[in-house]
């Protein structure tokens, strides 16, 4: 049997972000709004982007890249049109093998 993706707002738990109080008040606005967790976390500012970011890599086990620390090739680049790379908000980061390795700013869009 597979085993049960852990919820975002565990992960941050677990990671000492927030605490089970600001995690029950972010989760009774989610409901009443219909945002994602993430956002409401954001807007409250009970989280930074950064450990947002961190907990959603772990959640869907992918990972987590510094663009600021890595040097793309211009070929790589090109490979995405930057109409497509913008409106979906990713970057192709590396071209290995036949495929395309591409960094996203939300993994569920």
């Amino acid at each position: 049997m597979a085993e049960r993706s852990r919820m975002v707002g565990e992960i941050l738990l677990d990671m000492g972000v927030v605490t089970q109080d600001m995690l029950d008040q972010a989760l009774a606005i989610q409901k009443s709004s219909n945002k994602r967790l993430g956002d409401v976390l954001l807007e409250n500012n009970f989280v930074q982007p950064a450990d947002l970011t961190r907990a959603l890599a772990e959640q869907y086990e992918m990972e987590m890249v510094d663009l600021d620390s890595i040097e793309v090739p211009k070929e790589v680049i090109a490979m995405v049109d930057q109409e497509l790379a913008t409106e979906h908000k990713i970057i192709p980061i590396d071209f290995d093998d036949e495929v395309l390795t591409i960094a996203m700013g939300d993994p569920l869009d």
